[in-house]
């Protein structure tokens, strides 16, 4: 069986709570595979304009790549700097179901099987904020990986900005549109904020810096691009901005109030 051997890179959110000294894994990986074309239908339904829909073709062609690699009949694969790395981010299933051979650890500059690990819980609480998730220890006691699994946020306590006059109207407009996933967020999502805000012409200037910036990310630049195209024919004119949670994601939305039109939809 084809192994990819890949230091799995720390996130952003479990850098800020956890120590985290990243390992290099030996992935199984058919695992991999199978995940990634589960996943990418599904990230496939969301508007060609959200982050979750370039994810999807990123998947497909992150299947193509693996599935080459186990066409070669190499034992061990060292994994492709220019591919995006949609591993490091989706890479907890298979990690915490133990589908690699083994794991170096940096600290220990030693290689561990995947029977040598623990996988622990971990949770940590901060104002309205609890995220929780697990971790892979090696046997030194150094986590060399950890995701988050769930996080919840006290909106009750945290007094979120919600407008009851306009979520009718702010429901009706995401049902209307012709992707399944923001519809059904429409429909029965939890609306954890809504408000009307105006977009200012420094929202423009913001999205150009962004583009103009060679140190920010293909994904940043598309991003700034996408927000640049949806901002310009609404400048100075009430949006309605909310916040849906659906379907174990996370809807960010804008609408125009003028029209009832969604302008700007990005899945987290």
């Amino acid at each position: 069986m084809t192994l990819l051997r890949h230091t799995i890179q720390v996130r952003p959110m479990e850098a800020s709570v956890l120590s985290i000294l990243p390992g290099t894994f030996l992935l199984h990986i058919p695992p991999l595979i199978a995940l990634f074309e589960r996943l990418a239908p599904r990230y496939a339904k969301a508007p060609r304009y959200s982050g979750a829909y370039k994810a999807s073709v990123d998947m497909r062609t992150l299947i193509a790549w693996l599935t080459q690699q186990v066409a070669s009949g190499s034992w061990i694969v060292d994994w492709d700097e220019s591919q995006e790395d949609l591993i490091s981010f989706y890479a907890s299933e298979s990690i915490f179901a133990r589908q690699f051979a083994s794991f170096s650890c940096p600290a220990c500059e030693m290689e561990f099987s995947s029977l040598e690990c623990a996988i622990t819980e971990w949770e940590l609480s901060e104002g309205n904020e609890t995220r929780n998730g697990r971790r892979l220890i090696c046997p030194s006691g150094h986590t060399v990986y950890a995701a988050t699994e769930q996080m919840c946020i006290d909106f009750v306590h945290a007094e979120p900005k919600i407008d009851e006059e306009n979520m009718a109207p702010f429901r009706a407009a995401l049902m209307a549109t012709d992707d399944t996933l923001t519809s059904g967020a429409g429909a029965d999502g939890k609306i954890l904020r809504l408000e009307t805000i105006d977009f200012k012409q420094s929202w423009i200037v913001d999205c150009d810096k962004y583009l103009a910036d060679p140190d920010r990310s293909a994904e940043d630049r598309a991003k700034a691009l996408r927000r640049r195209e949806a901002f310009l024919p609404v400048l100075e004119r009430p949006l309605l901005h909310g916040v849906v949670s659906y379907n174990n994601s996370i809807f960010r939305v804008l609408v125009d109030k003028a029209s009832n039109q969604v302008i700007l939809c990005e899945i987290e």
